[in-house]
């Protein structure tokens, strides 16, 4: 029973619970890895990150020589952000949830599997890239009225930051905090200035930004290494940061997830530039 304070009942301050039972502050080092996860796996492929699409092209990669730059820093960064899992999530032992029958509109999922297939095929040079750009056209229709109904807020947001990357480019400030006059123009130099230069203006700009001052197959390795390291960080570092933290915050206060997520993307940061300057040095030929 709670005590008594003017005739008011006192109650004990509880923490806020989920359905699952679970209180809401446990499920946020979960939230910042899944976004840290998102970031990683992303930079496997050509397809997986933005900035990998436009240096897989700019910098002359082909599939096998691509994969086999990104494979061990992808699988690096991976173990790095498994190992946080013990100290970041409490264990607990959670009762099954209900079966469920997943219902899959064939169509739909039919076209989503051929849209992507195009899309890798004009990546590699297979198909035109025209081809996949027209095939998009009439898979709208699968979606109806919900194409009305997605949000694009972010994309308006990325789309920003590109505008701004020439006149980012013809600062005077720019020039005077340019990372590539400040690190110079080696491999390791690059990703260290991609990796810096990701925390202001995210990583898809940051590659664009710096993209001309790479030279050969290693100095795009160091770049690509930079700028995917780089999305670990602030919060605009990469769009998957962003995204996540919308989903997360949409019903829930932020403060606590803002510490957190700073804490350990940073740290993230930390280890993938590590991993980065190691690759260049013992595994990727000038």
């Amino acid at each position: 029973m709670g005590s008594h304070a003017g005739g008011r009942a006192i109650r004990p301050i509880m923490p806020r619970r989920t359905a699952l039972d679970i209180p809401i502050i446990r499920l946020v080092l979960p939230a910042v890895l899944e976004i840290a996860a998102a970031n990683t796996i992303g930079c496997l492929t050509p397809t997986g990150n933005p900035q990998n699409i436009f240096l897989f092209v700019r910098g002359g990669f082909t599939a096998g020589t691509f994969f086999a730059a990104q494979a061990p820093w992808a699988l690096g960064m991976a173990a790095a952000t498994c190992a946080a899992i013990p100290f970041a999530v409490p264990a607990r032992r959670l009762a099954a949830p209900p079966e469920s029958r997943v219902s899959v509109e064939r169509a739909p999922a039919a076209a989503s599997v051929t849209l992507l297939a195009l899309e890798l095929l004009a990546i590699f040079s297979a198909v035109p890239v025209w081809v996949p750009f027209l095939a998009a056209l009439p898979a709208l229709l699968f979606l109806g009225r919900d194409a009305f109904r997605t949000d694009f807020s972010l994309v308006g947001v990325f789309a920003a930051l590109f505008v701004g990357v020439e006149g980012l480019r013809r600062s005077p400030l720019f020039s005077l905090v340019d990372p590539v006059r400040l690190f110079g123009t080696s491999p390791a130099g690059l990703a260290i200035s991609g990796a810096l230069l990701s925390q202001g203006v995210s990583n898809v700009p940051a590659a664009l930004l710096l993209a001309p001052a790479a030279a050969g197959r290693a100095a795009f390795t160091g770049l690509l290494y930079g700028v995917n390291a780089g999305g670990c960080g602030t919060p605009v570092a990469s769009l998957a940061n962003l995204i996540g933290a919308r989903l997360y915050l949409g019903a829930r206060p932020g403060g606590r997830f803002w510490r957190l997520f700073l804490a350990v993307s940073f740290a993230l940061l930390v280890a993938a530039l590590a991993l980065s300057i190691l690759l260049l040095k013992y595994s990727v030929q000038p």
